[in-house]
Order: C-alpha cells, then sequence, then structure tokens
C-alpha cells in the first residue's frame, strides 16, 4: 500500500497528499503496523496456549496512549549507560516505555504475552 502511495504520489505530485483517497489508504497502510503488537498479541496467545483475549488486552495496555504520555518519575540503573527512564511502577516494578511507545514493536508483545500466559 504504502508503496502505491509513492508511486502516486510521483506520477500525480505532492498535490495528491491532501486528497480524501490518499488519506485514507494511508491511513490504512500505516495502521496495520500502528496495531502490529495487537495481531502479534493473538498469534501469541494462540502460540502460548492461553487465552487470545489476553494477548489483545495486553497489547492494546502497550498502545494506550496515555500510557504513552506519562511524565518521567524515575530512572533505572542511573548514571551507567544501560541509564532508562521509567514513567510508572506496578506492583513496584518500574515500568520503560518509550518515548514514541510501543507500537510497530515485536518483542515487547512477545515477552508480555509469554509472562501473561503463565500466569493465566
Amino acid at each position: 500500500m504504502k508503496g502505491l502511495l509513492a508511486i502516486l504520489t510521483f506520477v500525480l505530485g505532492a498535490s495528491v497528499k491532501e486528497t480524501g483517497f490518499y488519506q485514507i489508504m494511508y491511513a490504512v497502510g500505516d495502521g496495520f503496523y500502528y496495531f502490529l503488537p495487537m495481531i502479534i498479541g493473538v498469534a501469541c496467545a494462540k502460540k502460548f496456549k492461553c487465552s487470545q483475549y489476553l494477548g489483545i488486552a495486553i497489547a492494546a495496555a502497550l498502545l494506550y496512549p496515555t500510557m504513552v504520555g506519562l511524565e518521567t518519575v524515575g530512572t533505572l540503573f542511573e548514571g551507567s549507560i544501560l541509564a532508562l527512564d521509567y514513567k510508572t511502577t506496578f506492583l513496584g516494578i518500574p515500568i520503560v516505555y518509550p518515548q514514541s511507545g510501543y507500537t510497530s514493536s515485536v518483542v515487547p508483545i512477545l515477552i508480555a504475552t509469554g509472562i501473561g500466559a503463565q500466569l493465566e
């Protein structure tokens, strides 16, 4: 989809980006990658033999905009090259969110679904 839109922009010019058609098709092409953790959450839940709804719920929590927008409250491994800012804690465990969130990510949902399956 993204390739076709790039060709369309090359052929018709940059003004095509202002059209509703382009914007909707761009959302279709980009939406898959944005919500990739949800798709992976379902696949991991099947593989780990747990509820697929658990995989979706974990992925949704990783994608939730309010979590991404939290302010930094502390730093793990302060003063070392492994220093990580964390935004909140859950049962005393620091929760690290990257600046852009976990959209389009793979590894965090794999780990989180694996842990969730063990807890289920």
